[in-house]
């Protein structure tokens, strides 16, 4: 199975994605009661792409559970509402901070200082990331071209070049070198979801 990492609300950090049903094996309880886990707060849901219900493998781990509803959360809603628009609209290449302060009614200014405070990176940084992470799934799990996936993910045609520098500062490779070396992962050691 892919890696999937997603950026977590509640954990602040960007954290490994699991079904369901991979959440009840590792914590070797039925999914009924992960489910309930999550009604309560122990455990936290993700926002993915997908319409499937993803868990925060961090939340998992017992001694890192809150307990009862014991919820970590932003000190703003709307930086943390803010965080979920990205989520919802990293494929708009015209996603700026002056466009994502006006959906919270927010100025620039506040967005800007609040956003640095909360997640530890500016704006642009962590629209950035959220875009080549995206962009990592995309390669491994379809045949678009990399200037598709650019596309896909945010990057305006003219901009491939930008998206191949961002990528490589993030992973350590080109997109075109991710791909490959994640395609043969699994043949060299039957190991599926190895990170690259």
């Amino acid at each position: 199975m892919l890696e999937r990492s997603v950026y977590c609300l509640i954990c602040r950090q960007w954290v490994r994605a699991v079904s369901v049903a991979e959440a009840g094996q590792t914590e070797g309880v039925h999914p009924r009661t992960i489910y309930r886990w999550m009604a309560q707060g122990k455990i936290h849901r993700l926002k993915t792409s997908s319409r499937q219900i993803h868990i925060c493998e961090n939340s998992l781990r017992a001694d890192k559970r809150p307990r009862g509803n014991d919820r970590r959360a932003f000190g703003d809603e709307r930086i943390t509402r803010l965080l979920e628009l990205i989520e919802e609209n990293y494929p708009d290449p015209r996603l700026t901070l002056s466009r994502a302060s006006h959906w919270v009614g927010l100025s620039m200014e506040y967005v800007s200082r609040r956003f640095k405070q909360e997640t530890g990176c500016g704006f642009r940084q962590f629209v950035r990331r959220v875009r080549v992470e995206k962009a990592a799934v995309l390669l491994v799990t379809t045949g678009l071209s990399i200037k598709e996936v650019a596309a896909a993910v945010g990057y305006m045609p003219h901009c491939v070049s930008e998206f191949d520098r961002h990528f490589k500062e993030t992973y350590g490779l080109t997109p075109t070198q991710y791909r490959a070396t994640a395609r043969k992962v699994p043949e060299q050691g039957g190991q599926e979801g190895a990170g690259v």
